[in-house]
């Protein structure tokens, strides 16, 4: 399969640009790798998450889960923190939409969320030997030579849509964080000076290295499993640690960030 991270966001991140109303970026992206999280206990075939079925009561409640994690404490957090930007807007991350604000935006959640989903089974087709693509179009399970080396047209798609994905995933991103034309030409906006940031931005840092380093560790059974290296692959499995280690150090930065923001909303008395 393709990198779950940015690879899987290419195909719907369009979406976002193209009606902005109508689509969650949160609940797109995440929706988009929700499939792959059951992949996090072990790197065996796929499970409910890649079943039809699994849309419905694995990938949409997780979804929606960490749509309204993100809106209410991951979003505020960094947008209070981190620096301004002359090229990129994170203070609109402290005005995310959660799902349970209102009807309207539960139903925009819910629907970026099966369309993130769904667009991964997609994706996936095309780089499984035993998905109905490889049925209707053989020639994806044929193999090719690559460099002196022979490896089959499905597992080429795996590294060329890594590739590619993440590079268009890296554009959009930046097209949708980019403030307007206006916004950067204005010579008051750029002299302003940037407000004080709120403290704690070494505790989001520190939480998120210190879970995904912690992730590596725990990783090293799965990394001398012999049948797993060498069956599926060495690049299968060094990627398959470094999603375990970028989940983790987003599991990280959210404790972090519900740590951070209760204590702002409610301060310790001195």
């Amino acid at each position: 399969m393709p990198f779950p991270l940015l690879a899987h966001q290419a195909p719907v991140l369009p979406l976002k640009l193209w009606r902005p109303r109508a689509f969650s970026t949160v609940a797109l992206c995440v929706g988009s790798l929700a499939p792959d999280l059951e992949f996090l206990l072990s790197p065996e075939k796929p499970g409910i998450g890649h079943s039809l079925v699994g849309q419905l009561v694995f990938c949409l409640p997780i979804t929606v889960l960490l749509t309204w994690l993100i809106a209410r404490y991951v979003g505020p957090a960094l947008a209070s923190r981190l620096p301004r930007a002359r090229r990129w807007r994170f203070e609109d991350l402290g005005s995310l939409v959660g799902p349970f604000s209102s009807r309207r935006a539960f139903g925009v959640v819910a629907t970026s969320s099966l369309v993130g989903s769904l667009s991964h089974l997609l994706l996936d087709s095309f780089t499984h030997r035993d998905s109905w693509v490889s049925i209707w179009l053989p020639v994806v399970s044929r193999g090719v030579h690559v460099f002196g080396r022979r490896m089959a047209v499905t597992r080429l798609l795996q590294l060329v849509l890594s590739l590619l994905g993440a590079a268009l995933a890296l554009y959009m991103i930046d097209r949708l964080l980019a403030r307007s034309p206006t916004d950067a030409s204005d010579p008051a906006a750029s002299r302003s000076p940037s407000p004080k940031r709120a403290r704690g931005g070494w505790l989001l840092v520190a939480s998120s290295v210190a879970l995904a380093i912690a992730a590596v560790a725990a990783s090293r059974p799965i990394v001398a499993h012999s049948t797993w290296y060498f069956e599926l692959g060495p690049q299968y499995v060094w990627g398959y640690v470094l999603f375990r280690a970028c989940c983790a150090g987003f599991l990280g930065l959210m404790l972090a960030a519900i740590a951070l923001e209760w204590r702002r909303a409610a301060p310790f008395p001195p």
